[in-house]
Formats: C-alpha cells, structure tokens, sequence
C-alpha cells in the first residue's frame, strides 16, 4: 500500500491493485478526481455521483472542508510538522489534496465563489455525459437507502440513514487543528524553560548543603 510519504508522483503510471489493496472503494475527494481512470482498471465498478444545490454546497464546503487549507498554511501549523511526525505526514497528505483539488480541479480559484459554484455545475455535466448509465447513479443524499441499495444490488439495512460528516463536526475539528497549533509551540518553549528552572533550583539547593 503507497502511503503518504510514498506517494506516486505527478504524472506517474499508478498500480491502483496496489494503491487500494485491502479496499473496495473510493469515497469523495480526492479519489473522485481519477474516476475515469478507475473506470478503465475496474470495469464492473459502479460511479455514485451526489448532487445538491451549488450554493449550498459552496457555502458548506467553505466553511468546512476548504478551511483546513487556511489553518494547515499557517506559520505555527507548519513549525508542528518539524518536530511531530504525525502532523508532518498529514501535511503531506494536504498538499497532495491541494495538488488534486484545490489547485486541480478548482484551479486555485475556489474563493471565487462563481467560479466554485460553475466547476461544481460543469464537473457534475461532465460526468452525466462520460459514465455509461447503467454504471452511474445521481444521487441526492436525502433520498436515503432505497435507491442507494437498489443500484448496489445490497439489502436495505436496518439502522437509520447515517449523517455524519455535517459542517459543524468538520468545524469542530479544524477548531482543534488551530488550538493545537497555537498551543504546541507555546508549550515546547516552556519546557526547556522548565527543564533549565529545574536544574537550577537543583544547583542552589546543594549549594546550601
């Protein structure tokens, strides 16, 4: 399995048996952008396009999933990725995301909102037009299991329709990218400071003795 660090490379030939081995599909952003290609490799594989109001989405995608682009860019995130392997190997990860999504299919003009909104329009058209119909699925996400299940040929489960991933979680979490960013650097600057306290209370105190 290719991992962040290992990554192929723009322009590369991609193994995707063993880019997604151990699994059996490719959900959002940004896998989305190479459905064609994943089209070719599996041709059994079935395409869920979910479709929603353009304002709507552009509202939540901007509040949302585009600002981990602004709390990742900041000086005191990028100083976390020095010293926390963790943090460095997602802001790999991000900058593969900015590359595909952001930079690709947005053309660094998201902020753009017209702009956003007419990619968002265009991509759905392009891809009503390029996946054969009995592959594709045009979905709206308040329909439900039925007609998911029914294009899946899988039984309707038993539980309630997951929501999950709504726009107030997602901001909880870049809330605590931003707290953790702000809050590192201040606490590994503290703890030398602590550390040189410490021998020093140390050297008075034989000192005394």
């Amino acid at each position: 399995m290719y991992r962040c660090g290992n990554l192929p490379r723009a322009g590369e030939r991609v193994d995707w048996d063993r880019f997604l081995d151990g699994y059996r599909a490719t959900v959002d952003w940004p896998g989305t952008a190479f459905y064609e290609q994943l089209m070719r490799v599996y041709p059994d594989a079935k395409v869920i396009l979910t479709v929603r109001d353009p304002d709507r989405w552009y509202d939540s995608a901007r509040t949302s999933i585009y600002s981990v682009v602004t709390a990742t860019n900041s000086p005191l995130f990028r100083l976390l990725t020095l010293v926390l392997p963790p943090v460095r190997r997602f802001q790999r990860a991000q900058h593969m995301i900015d590359a595909v999504v952001w930079g690709g299919a947005f053309h660094g003009r998201f902020e753009d909102r017209q702009y956003a909104t007419q990619t968002f329009q265009e991509w759905n058209r392009s891809v009503r037009e390029r996946v054969p119909a009995d592959r594709l699925l045009v979905y709206e996400i308040t329909e439900g299991w039925d007609p998911l299940c029914r294009f899946l040929d899988t039984p309707v489960p038993g539980t309630p329709f997951p929501h999950l991933n709504d726009g107030e979680s997602f901001r909880r979490i870049v809330r605590r990218m931003r707290t953790v960013s702000i809050a590192m650097p201040v606490l590994l600057t503290a703890a030398p400071v602590a550390t040189v306290a410490a021998i020093a209370a140390k050297r008075r105190a034989s000192r005394r003795t």
